[in-house]
């Protein structure tokens, strides 16, 4: 079944989702793309089927399967809005949105059936979901630590800050792999700057977790660790070196994996079978955005509305 599918903006990260559509078009996964943004110029010598500078008219003319949204964060949830009344399943990348309320108040409001999946990429990296599985099956004995770190020598991108787009990522699969809601979790130590952010957490269970991410660092490093009582697990999910100990006993593996593809591959597949599902479940959505929110408003400086140290 060769699906038409809707690219909700066409930036930096949006031109990365509609190269990987292009793969699945080469497979006939997907007979037909079109692109919508406000900046024209975006879609300028783009080799699309249609585009279009209005995502209302884009819906009302398109007979889409599905729209795939990625665009500023203030903008997600009307347009996953506008997507949703069309009764189309919708992928919007994260964050799900710029205010708290905003997105208790879209989550409530979802229409019955509705398919919505949120762009945490890396619970797709291959690497990712294996660790996962060990921590799930116990191959890895209780787990006493988690730690994600996220740098680049990048310059941080207009509009980007350092929680809601690095981090962020670190905080969901601290959250997935320690199965411990972020709001439960104790704040032991918090650095936040302009270009990086360090958060040192504790569990009501003892269990330690270190986020750390960084733009204009020395040095790129995209790397998670996870200890348990029985063994270790670090995953390069830049590189996919995936090395595993137990015991005496240290297990290299070369994990390969193309997180946005798989991403992709799975949104295809529930558009396909017509299976209604919100991924991350709501409670898990409420649970990062209220967290977010939280610490925002918590270390926001009465001075000049930036987030402070702590």
């Amino acid at each position: 079944m060769s699906l038409v599918i809707g690219l909700i903006g066409c930036g930096r990260w949006g031109k990365r989702h509609l190269s990987t559509l292009k793969k699945f078009k080469t497979t006939e996964e997907v007979g037909r793309i079109v692109v919508c943004d406000v900046d024209t110029t975006r879609l300028m010598d783009i080799d699309v089927d249609a585009v279009f500078s209005s995502t209302e008219t884009m819906l009302a003319e398109e007979e889409l399967d599905a729209a795939l949204i990625v665009t500023p964060p203030a903008s997600h949830v009307e347009l996953m809005r506008l997507v949703l009344n069309h009764q189309l399943p919708v992928l919007v990348e994260k964050p799900l949105g710029n205010s708290m309320n905003e997105v208790r108040s879209a989550l409530a409001s979802l229409p019955e059936g509705a398919t919505v999946m949120v762009g945490f990429l890396l619970r797709h990296h291959e690497g990712v979901r294996r660790i996962h599985a060990m921590v799930k099956e116990g191959d890895l004995g209780d787990i006493h630590s988690f730690s994600y770190t996220r740098t680049t020598p990048r310059h941080r991108p207009e509009g980007a800050e350092p929680l809601t787009t690095l981090a962020v990522h670190g905080l969901d699969l601290m959250a997935w792999m320690l199965e411990t809601p972020l709001m439960t979790m104790n704040v032991q130590q918090s650095e936040v700057e302009t270009d990086k952010a360090n958060l040192c957490f504790k569990t009501n269970q003892h269990q330690s977790g270190v986020v750390s991410v960084a733009w204009s660092s020395e040095k790129e490093r995209r790397q998670i660790i996870v200890e348990g009582t029985l063994g270790r697990a670090e995953l390069d999910f830049g590189t996919g070196g995936l090395n595993v100990r137990k015991g005496s006993t240290t297990h290299h593996l070369k994990v390969v994996s193309a997180p946005l593809e798989d991403e992709q591959r799975a949104f295809l597949e529930w558009v396909r079978n017509g299976e209604p599902r919100v991924y991350p479940s709501h409670e898990v959505l409420l649970d990062h955005e209220t967290w977010l929110h939280g610490f925002a408003e918590a270390n926001r400086s009465p001075s000049d509305g930036s987030l402070c140290e702590n």
